[in-house]
């Protein structure tokens, strides 16, 4: 809530593995998005990967390719891996 990425970060990726707390995608893809809304590029690839998915929400390709393509730029190589090995998707 005081708005630190890597704590944003942190909480959505314990939400949404169920590390320490119940598992809930929902509320994981949304400390996710306010993580990567602040420029964390971990932060964008996982978002993107959950909205291509639709963990926690419906799917939505257009934002996930946004979102990794973000996380690319930002110089996350997984981004940039899942975008060459999936061309198509989202």
């Amino acid at each position: 809530q005081q708005g630190l990425a890597e704590a944003q970060f942190n909480l959505a990726h314990c939400l949404a593995t169920g590390h320490g707390v119940l598992q809930d995608y929902a509320e994981a893809r949304l400390w996710m998005r306010r993580a990567a809304e602040q420029g964390m590029p971990d932060a964008q690839f996982l978002l993107g990967v959950m909205l291509a998915d639709g963990l926690g929400g419906g799917a939505d390709p257009g934002q996930a390719r946004d979102w990794l393509q973000r996380a690319a730029a930002g110089g996350n190589a997984d981004a940039s891996d899942y975008l060459r090995a999936n061309p198509h998707r989202p």
